[in-house]
């Protein structure tokens, strides 16, 4: 299996599959689905792109606060903010998205994008601070 095959996809793997006293070894055939987690903050789109949902509270956007993630592939992202994002904002970075599968001798490293979207928490009562 390879990084980027897309859900759906369906290989035939010769004389691995059940395994019966004097016969040969039948075929193994394998069809890729996916699973999510309701508690992934991950959500895949357009077969490469990801969707990440962040919770900040209202300082942090003020402040225009940079956004730390951790991938699939453990690497932490440090996303700096250059604006103020209002509550339907979504923020592309580019490239950093569900691995492009392009064949077995296809260009490695292409990915798709990385959008965040921001779940703002407003304070329901405001204090002189």
């Amino acid at each position: 299996m390879r990084a980027g095959m897309k859900v759906g996809t369906e290989f035939k793997i010769a004389a691995k599959g059940n395994e019966i006293p004097r016969r040969p070894p039948s075929d193994l055939y394998i069809k890729l689905s996916e699973e999510t987690e309701a508690d992934c903050p991950f959500k895949r789109v357009n077969e490469n792109d990801l969707v990440y949902t962040h919770k900040a509270c209202l300082v942090d956007v003020l402040r225009c606060s940079p956004v730390s993630l951790l991938t699939f592939d453990a690497r932490k992202l440090l996303i700096a903010l250059d604006s103020c994002t209002s509550p339907c904002f979504a923020k592309c970075v580019a490239g950093e998205g569900m691995p492009i599968y392009t064949g077995l001798e296809g260009e490695a490293g292409k990915r798709g994008n990385l959008y965040i979207k921001f779940d703002v928490a407003f304070p329901k009562t405001l204090n002189k601070q």
